[in-house]
């Protein structure tokens, strides 16, 4: 029954694909230059999406409700047979929702790019579930085959000592316990490795400070800054509220936060942009910074 549930929300993708392609066909886009005024906001897109409304309403809503339903059913059985994947199923699916309810900040006029991610993201999502029909089958080739060898050893009562059914299966269970205990100490240990102590700003500038320039890849940079970064910025983000600056100030130094801390897995360059016009921004306002300026230095930013 499981492997042909799957089947079934396998073939579904290919209708959730054309709702999502037809969608962002007709979806609108509209132009609204921030220099008309004199007054260019850096950071800012000129572009922003129109409000669905009539037939293009009615296909997002379609679209939004096939994948809602989809990804509920699909959730469960990854949750069941690769549960180690679940939380980039799960990543998955919130891009994929905030793609397709219109959260993403558009750039230009071209809708493809979200397009593409969407499609991109629930194929990911599909061979995730694809990967489990073979997981299915072995479980119930295993059980099947219990099946076979309870009818065996039932036709042979009359020829096999019982004892010996009575000790292979005891033999199987202390096995069977033996692997259980192994699984759950390498889950123990991949969740040690993962706590060895989370490298903080301080420690990777002191580090720098003793040894040199240390070549560190983006991907653990992105990793070790982001959370601190996040915590300094919103104790930025609750100052702000006491600060007496601009109030035009004060808005896009709240806007380029809320950007920064929405996004989870930035990339380094994204990043390096958006701590600038912090900088920048933070500075004109007349901000002291001296904290995120540990970690401009940290993503290099001169």
């Amino acid at each position: 029954m499981k492997k042909k549930q799957v089947e079934e929300l396998i073939s579904k993708v290919t209708d959730i694909e054309k709702l999502a392609e037809l969608f962002f066909q007709k979806i609108q886009v509209k132009y609204s230059p921030s220099g008309s005024s004199g007054v260019i906001v850096l950071g800012f897109s000129d572009y922003s999406w129109v409000e669905p409304n009539g037939e293009i309403l009615k296909i997002q809503l379609d679209l939004i409700d096939k994948y809602e339903d989809w990804y509920s059913q699909a959730n469960q059985i990854i949750s069941s047979f690769i549960p180690d994947r679940r939380p980039d199923f799960v990543d998955l699916y919130e891009k994929n929702k905030d793609i397709i309810e219109l959260k993403e900040q558009i750039w230009s006029q071209d809708t493809s790019k979200f397009k593409n991610n969407f499609l991109r993201n629930i194929g990911k999502q599909k061979s995730m579930l694809s990967s489990t029909i073979s997981i299915i089958g072995v479980n119930s080739d295993d059980k099947q085959n219990e099946t076979n060898i309870s009818t065996q050893y039932s036709n042979m009562n009359n020829r096999v000592d019982m004892s010996f059914y009575i000790d292979l299966k005891s033999q199987m269970t202390i096995l069977s316990q033996q692997y259980s205990r192994i699984e759950s100490d390498i889950k123990d240990l991949a969740q040690k490795i993962e706590g060895i102590g989370r490298i903080t700003i301080n420690n990777l500038n002191q580090n720098t400070a003793k040894t040199g320039n240390i070549s560190i890849s983006n991907e653990n940079i992105i990793k070790w800054v982001k959370p601190d970064l996040d915590e300094e910025l919103k104790q930025l983000k609750n100052e702000l509220k006491t600060k007496n600056i601009e109030k035009s100030d004060k808005k896009i130094i709240d806007d380029i936060i809320d950007t920064i801390l929405k996004e989870k897995h930035p990339k380094i360059d994204w990043l390096k942009d958006k701590v600038s016009k912090l900088m920048y921004w933070g500075t004109k306002a007349g901000i002291v910074l001296h904290k995120l300026k540990e970690f401009a230095d940290a993503l290099g930013i001169s």
